[in-house]
């Protein structure tokens, strides 16, 4: 049987041909939290036994988008820098830093 993901949960088979089911939303490890179902059962009946278990509120509807990605407002706000890399002799770079400071300063006063 292909590894299925259905309603939040991964539908598979093990090396000893056990088809089992395993919550995506648990904590623990993938062997230690897998339910055996047995062997030889067609997809759609471990399909169908999953509706029901969560029908009977045995199991829940795993909600798998409701985590992760990005949120309004965090992380460090952008600079609009970008990192340059130039070749420049010791002197040519205090004039350079110089000339950066100046300009930073100009922008904090305005």
């Amino acid at each position: 049987m292909k590894r299925t993901t259905y309603k939040g949960y991964i539908i598979d088979t093990d090396n000893l041909g056990r088809q089992y089911v395993y919550n995506t939303d648990s904590p623990y490890s993938e062997d230690s939290d897998k339910i055996v179902i047995g062997v030889g059962h067609k997809l759609s009946a471990i399909k169908a036994a999953i509706d029901k278990a969560i029908d009977l509120g045995y199991w829940a509807v795993v909600d798998t988008h409701s985590w992760g990605g990005s949120r309004e407002g965090a992380g460090r706000p952008a600079t609009g820098r970008k990192r340059r890399q130039i070749y420049v002799t010791d002197e040519e770079y205090e004039q350079i830093k110089d000339l950066i400071d100046q300009m930073r300063d100009g922008e904090k006063n305005e």
